[in-house]
């Protein structure tokens, strides 16, 4: 039954890491993540704001933002728009790279669809696998893997605008919705203490309609810059 198989995979992983040295459980970068996020808390409690990056292009509800040697890799892009930005910073990724999409959004039919439709199409564009993981749950998963693992990563973060919000029991500071954009800075904090190439984009508060914005626009990106290079 499947509570043996639990049993079994417990059994195997602690013997599997005393035989390598190793503690199985031990998330050094998840804990970063957390240290970073009680940080920004710290400064909104503090300010009443939270501490997003400084935005590099608004367009059509859409918003990016990303540290300057990011968006210096990005000056052959065809042009400014937010579609061709995060179409070229997938586009150099090098071989053996593998591409990542973080979605602080929530998990729904719509998004699913539409985060498949942008996967798909940049792994037929560029040949290289990858992820997508909605935030902050991927963060004690795949999370450890972009920061503790090989810096083969290529990054992107996708945020939101919370129409609802619950306050947290207990806590008068901060609300769930302030707790997950501090976890999503705390991450993107994380990721480029290590110089991992990573694009934010806010999606307002209309994730849905944003998100197909976004694909929409990279879709074209792509396939306007692959169609000229072939």
């Amino acid at each position: 039954g499947l509570g043996a198989e639990f049993l079994r995979w417990e059994i195997a992983t602690a013997a599997a890491g005393a035989a390598l040295g190793l503690n199985p459980f031990d998330e050094p970068n998840v804990t970063e993540s957390k240290e970073n996020t009680r940080h920004v808390l710290e400064q909104y409690e503090t300010s009443g704001l939270m501490p997003n990056p400084a935005p590099a292009i608004e367009e059509d509800g859409l918003t990016l933002a990303a540290d300057d040697s990011t968006l210096a890799r990005l000056d052959n892009a065809p042009n400014r728009t937010i579609g061709a930005l995060v179409a070229e910073h997938f586009l150099l990724a090098p071989e053996g790279s593998y591409l990542a999409i973080m979605a602080y959004i929530p998990q729904t039919e719509e998004h699913n669809r539409l985060l498949t439709r942008l996967r798909t199409a940049l792994r037929d564009a560029t040949r290289r696998a990858t992820t997508v993981g909605y935030g902050p749950r991927f963060l004690h998963s795949t999370g450890q893997l972009h920061k503790g693992g090989p810096a083969t990563g290529v990054f992107l973060q996708l945020v939101m605008d919370d129409e609802i919000d619950i306050d947290v029991p207990g806590e008068q500071s901060f609300t769930f919705s302030v707790l997950k954009r501090a976890q999503a800075l705390g991450d993107l904090a994380a990721l480029l203490g290590r110089r991992r190439p990573v694009l934010r984009v806010s999606l307002g508060d209309d994730p849905a309609a944003s998100l197909l914005l976004l694909v929409d626009s990279v879709e074209a990106a792509l396939r306007e810059t692959v169609g000229r290079s072939r």
